[in-house]
């Protein structure tokens, strides 16, 4: 019986070599759609995902069409749709519209399947209400620009910036999510965020909640293998809330830690760090870079902290090491969406308290009130 046909259109590129969390849930998905379906996979990827594919990655698919980004056709698209949302004009591709069209009319595709919220745009533009339509939002964007807006400094351009944003974002978000026909969300807190602040959804969309799933190697990572008072943070570290977040933690909240756990170190592990990143390195800091197989180090580690400041959605870093056993200690940020075990998720905001949560994993008397909340 043949099977029904199927786009799959991702603003990035879906695969499990990628180091980029959302990839790997997004490649997840496309395997498990072409089970079903003959997928048709539309996809932008940059240089630094252009490292990590291979050529047999999609072989499952009907048809594979990659839409590159490069920086000169980056500022092509900001320039010429300065009236978008910049995450949404990224990906404002002609050429990967025209042949989505092409696939509706030759292929005979009356389903398509959009990952990440930013390629939703393709929905307004295709304005066919005769596709069955399905979005997956890795997060809410709109959640994620407030809170750059909010943190930044009063009065200053970037402040000025994101408030211009905020408001292209959520004229963007009430006049598009609600063309879909089902949207899928990763947490109970982001259809609500979602629900309370983008209109028409419950009239024209169904949201719906996927919790996203841990790879089993994190579950059957050993627990009597650690060494030491050892810190690990876990992320792609090309991303500026996983950049901002490590920042933070070592020039506010690691001399604390230091000056009561002076044997603590503190791993970095993950991907393109930049070079703020790697001017970090020292005796009690190790930055890895990328690593084929990230098990040893979360088997080596103590604890695991993720003080994230800003983006949105659920944080796989922290489900992975909660699976791997691994005690976490994280903002609100770092923690929204996520059920907290007892003892094994502290949430804290504040340098202060940060540290002392740390101490606390480490078994350090702390040194002023604990704050943290479990």
């Amino acid at each position: 019986m043949k099977k029904p046909q199927l786009i799959f259109l991702s603003a990035h590129a879906p695969s499990l070599g990628v180091p980029e969390a959302g990839q790997k849930l997004a490649y997840a998905r496309l395997r498990k759609l072409a089970t079903t379906h003959d997928v048709h996979l539309v996809f932008f990827h940059n240089e630094r995902d252009a490292a990590f594919l291979r050529s047999d990655d999609f072989s499952f698919c009907a048809s594979v069409r990659p839409v590159r980004m490069t920086p000169w056709t980056k500022l092509g698209y900001l320039l010429r749709f300065f009236y978008k949302p910049m995450s949404v004009a990224l990906r404002s591709d002609s050429g990967a519209l025209k042949y989505v069209r092409e696939l509706i009319a030759s292929a005979g595709c009356k389903s398509i399947h959009i990952e990440y919220e930013q390629t939703g745009e393709f929905l307004r533009l295709l304005n066919d209400r005769g596709l069955q339509s399905t979005i997956v939002l890795h997060d809410v964007i709109s959640q994620s620009v407030e809170r750059y807006f909010l943190n930044a400094p009063r009065l200053s351009p970037r402040r000025a910036y994101y408030l211009a944003q905020l408001h292209l974002i959520r004229r963007w978000e009430r006049r598009t999510l609600s063309l879909a026909t089902r949207i899928v969300v990763l947490s109970q807190k982001d259809k609500d965020y979602l629900l309370e602040n983008v209109g028409g959804l419950t009239q024209h969309s169904v949201v719906e909640i996927e919790h996203p799933e841990v790879a089993d190697k994190f579950f059957n990572a050993r627990r009597d293998r650690r060494t030491g008072n050892t810190l690990l943070f876990w992320g792609a570290m090309h991303r500026k809330e996983n950049e901002d977040a490590v920042i933070w933690f070592v020039e506010k909240i690691f001399p604390r830690v230091l000056r009561y756990a002076p044997n603590a170190t503190l791993v970095v592990l993950g991907a393109n760090p930049s070079d703020a990143i790697r001017r970090l390195s020292s005796a009690s800091i190790l930055v890895t870079g990328y690593v084929d197989d990230p098990i040893p180090y979360f088997e080596k580690a103590t604890a695991s902290i993720a003080p994230l400041r800003y983006g949105a959605g659920v944080k796989l870093k922290v489900l992975e090491s909660l699976a791997a056993g691994l005690p976490v200690v994280g903002t609100s940020v770092a923690a929204e969406g996520i059920n907290r075990k007892e003892g094994q998720l502290l949430v804290a905001d504040d340098e202060s308290a940060f540290a002392n949560a740390v101490l606390k994993i480490l078994g350090i008397p702390c040194p002023v009130e604990e704050v943290a909340n479990e």
